[in-house]
């Protein structure tokens, strides 16, 4: 654990496991605590409610299938997890539970952005070019209409494995 602030951060909340923490630099944890610090709090504002105009015109159908992600503590093996589907507006992030096919209570946070009509998924809070999402889905008008990509993989937290990813274009 480290502290920022007044409040302590888990070394898994940021996609290392205490094992791998505890062999870093106290540069490199400083560092680490720094890109932490910074991306959580432009992600956060981004975290907040969306007005109904923005509903109307610029949310997208979000569904995650197949595939497999890593779970904290150890971030060892890539395991199954509960498919999930959601809806996001332009200029929002969101920060969803992705729960274990089979062990309930094992779960983990994937944070997905979806600003200027790009949709970023799992970001690294090691690098602050990644910032929203190590994966990015770009605009396609394909979407109005809905588009699978498959076999998607992310280098963020959760490190996404093969999933499947639905895209559509909200209509209220």
């Amino acid at each position: 654990m480290f502290s920022s602030g007044c409040s302590i951060i888990h070394p898994e909340n940021i996609g290392i496991s205490r094992f791998e923490w505890n062999h870093y630099s106290k540069e490199k944890r400083i560092s680490l605590k720094y890109h932490y610090n910074a991306i959580s709090k432009d992600i956060d504002s981004k975290c907040s409610s969306i007005t109904a105009d923005a509903i109307e015109s610029n949310c997208l159908k979000v569904k995650f299938t197949d595939g497999s992600v890593l779970y904290p503590p150890f971030f060892l093996n890539w395991q199954k997890y509960i498919p999930v589907d959601f809806v996001i507006c332009n200029g929002q992030c969101k920060k969803l539970v992705i729960s274990h096919m089979k062990l309930r209570d094992l779960q983990t946070k994937l944070t997905v952005c979806f600003i200027d009509h790009i949709l970023y998924l799992d970001p690294n809070y090691r690098d602050l070019n990644n910032k929203y999402g190590s994966l990015r889905l770009y605009y396609t008008p394909l979407w109005i209409t809905g588009l699978t990509y498959d076999k998607i993989c992310s280098q963020g937290i959760v490190r996404l494995n093969n999933v499947s990813i639905s895209v559509q274009k909200f209509i209220k």
